[in-house]
This record gives structure tokens, sequence and C-alpha cells, in this order.
């Protein structure tokens, strides 16, 4: 199932959201199933358009979508591809980065260890998350002040309470994301029609196998993945987000009394 967690900018507005799995049952350790369940249902069971209207997508990326073994199915303009700290900084990893911020997604480092200046993608990344829970308050001022010389937004992740949020605030970040702004919503979409799920075990296939015998691998990520920013279907009901903001009267994210940016 393909769930989604708002992020908020300095004024508590909504700036995006990040796309995660919600599996039934036992969790799944599997990262590379997981991401490429979360971007097709995101691309292809709901649309992009009706998913988080005009804000950015955050999706976490193992390797084979970072170095073109898997591609994204959304756009790129309004994409921002976390790299995990525990993916290698190979020669393919850092050149498949570069290849994607060419093509106009945005990276963000998930994670960040602070004290690695020698990181080959802190040149190519806008973003940098950090999480509230694993670090003390002078640890995350020293962060703060440590990555602010890299010209990046810095996003807190993980912030629980309110005393938390008021700290950073006071530091200076610019997107906040954690339980005590809103939690993850699951959104149901359209099942997978047989062929394209038959398409999606062909592509799954190929990093194996190393190749498609007979097969149009082009046309197979068309027919599986659908175009790149599908919008909405006027034959299905749009799915109901109740945390979509609307620029014209419509439902907008619920308020959480008291959280009021303090300048």
């Amino acid at each position: 199932m393909l769930a989604r967690q708002p992020i908020y900018g300095a004024n508590l507005r909504v700036r995006g959201y990040e796309l995660l799995f919600r599996g039934p049952g036992a969790r799944t350790t599997d990262g590379i199933a997981m991401t490429a369940d979360v971007l097709v249902r995101a691309g292809l069971d709901v649309g992009v358009a009706d998913l988080v209207g005009d804000k950015r997508v955050f999706v976490k990326a193992p390797r084979p979508f970072l170095v073109g073994d898997l591609e994204f199915p959304l756009p790129p303009r309004q994409t921002v591809i976390e790299v995990v700290q525990d993916v290698a900084r190979t020669p393919e990893v850092v050149a498949g980065c570069r290849h994607l911020v060419q093509n106009g997604y945005a990276l963000a480092l998930d994670h960040y260890v602070w004290d690695d200046d020698d990181d080959p993608l802190l040149d190519m990344v806008s973003i940098i998350k950090l999480d509230v829970l694993s670090l003390t308050t002078t640890q995350l001022s020293n962060a703060v002040s440590h990555n602010s010389k890299f010209g990046v937004e810095l996003l807190a992740e993980k912030i629980e309470t309110r005393e938390q949020l008021e700290v950073c605030q006071n530091l200076g970040f610019d997107l906040f994301e954690g339980y005590l702004l809103g939690r993850p919503d699951v959104v149901e979409g359209d099942a997978l029609c047989p062929d394209k799920v038959v398409c999606l075990r062909l592509l799954e296939e190929r990093p194996r196998e190393g190749q498609l015998v007979g097969l149009d691998e082009r046309r197979l990520h068309v027919l599986a993945l659908g175009p790149r920013d599908p919008g909405p279907r006027p034959d299905r009901p749009r799915p109901q987000l109740p945390l979509l903001e609307s620029g014209r009267g419509g439902r907008r994210p619920r308020p959480f009394p008291a959280l009021a940016f303090r300048a």
C-alpha cells in the first residue's frame, strides 16, 4: 500500500509529501521492491496530480534507481530523490546521481552524517535531512551550523514533540516532518491490471537475467508504468486525500492548534 506523510515549510504550510510503503501484515525488508511498489502506485494507480497536487514528492531510492537500472515514473521537476546513507558512493552511483540532477530531479541526503565532508554527492544535493530523535540539541545545533555552508535546505525529520519543533524552528530549519505535524495517510488506488503486472515482473527480472530476449525494454516501461504524469482520469473517482491542500477553496490540511511558527 502507498502512504504519504506531509512535509511543512517554515510557515507550517505543506511544501511536499514523502511517499512511503505500507505493507499488509509483516514488514517488507526488500528496499527495491518497496520503492518499486511506491513508484508504480504513485505514478500509475493514483496519479501524481491527485496524490500531491503541485507539491513536491519525496521518495527514498535504493541503488538500482540511482544508477539507472530502474527508472523513476514521476515528473522530474516535482520529485526529490532521497539518497540513504548506507548506499555506497561508488563511481556508478555518483554518475547516476549526476545524471538524475541533469534531468531535473532534486537530490536529498537522508540521515546525513554531518562530519563527512568527503561525500561526493554534497555538491549535487538540494536538501539535507537530519533525524531529530537521534541527535541531542547541541548536536543538532552543530549540524545546522555545519551544513548551512553547503547552501541547501535543511529538513528536520521525526519531530514528535512541540519542544522539538520549537528547537528546530529557532535553529533555522527550512522544512519539518514528523508525527507531531502529520502522520502518514494510506492512499487507496486502483489495482494493477494483469498486463501491467506481467510487464513489471519482466522488468524486475532484467537486473538478474541481464537482458530481455525478444522484448523491447523501453516499451515494457511504458506499458508497466504509464506516462510520467498521467493526471486524473475521468473514468474513475478521485481518491479521498484528506490532507491535500487546495488553492481554490477545496480540501485543506487538518490544522494543528498551538503550533504557529514563531519568528
